[in-house]
């Protein structure tokens, strides 16, 4: 609107020309994703995603081991900053998620196989939907888990950049 930006410019303001951007973006793209991705392509994605960020190894865990404790979708690993990512990637129709998510993850990440030495673990949940419920996060704030909605992933995902991205 040039009003808006004429009166913003008369009192001084600033334009953030990248987050009006990224706001308009962030919920058609994320619309996107809930309809043409699938579990897998989320997962995909999200992969993708620490390729992008610079992972020194992205791997996804396998899926149906009997001993399993726990889950983690994919486990991302920066070599350089000794850090390790462990990730439940959920994909919603809803706008929420449950705190089952929460405790997958949380399990996984505890396990002595799963600790790497001198190594900082980073727990996330990393879900479509628009937001958490009161359960999972106060879950996930006793647990130490990061909740990312569909939209902060979207602008996360935004920030890192999409080419590369073609097929998932």
């Amino acid at each position: 609107d040039v009003n808006k930006a004429i009166n913003a410019y008369r009192r001084g303001e600033r334009i953030n020309i990248r987050r009006t951007i990224l706001d308009v973006a962030i919920e058609k793209i994320h619309s996107q994703f809930r309809e043409q991705l699938n579990p897998d392509k989320w997962e995909s994605l999200i992969r993708k995603f620490f390729e992008k960020s610079g992972a020194s190894k992205v791997e996804i865990p396998p899926k149906n081991k009997s001993e399993k404790v726990g889950d983690a979708d994919i486990v991302a690993i920066f070599e350089p900053l000794k850090t390790v990512y462990y990730v439940q990637a959920k994909f919603h129709d809803g706008n929420t998620c449950d705190d089952f998510c929460v405790r997958q993850i949380d399990e996984y990440r505890d396990q002595p196989n799963q600790l790497f030495d001198g190594y900082t673990a980073i727990s996330w949940v990393v879900s479509s939907c628009k937001d958490f419920s009161p359960e999972v996060k106060s879950a996930a704030e006793k647990s130490n888990v990061m909740l990312i909605n569909g939209g902060e992933f979207t602008e996360m995902l935004l920030n890192v950049g999409i080419l590369g991205l073609e097929e998932i």
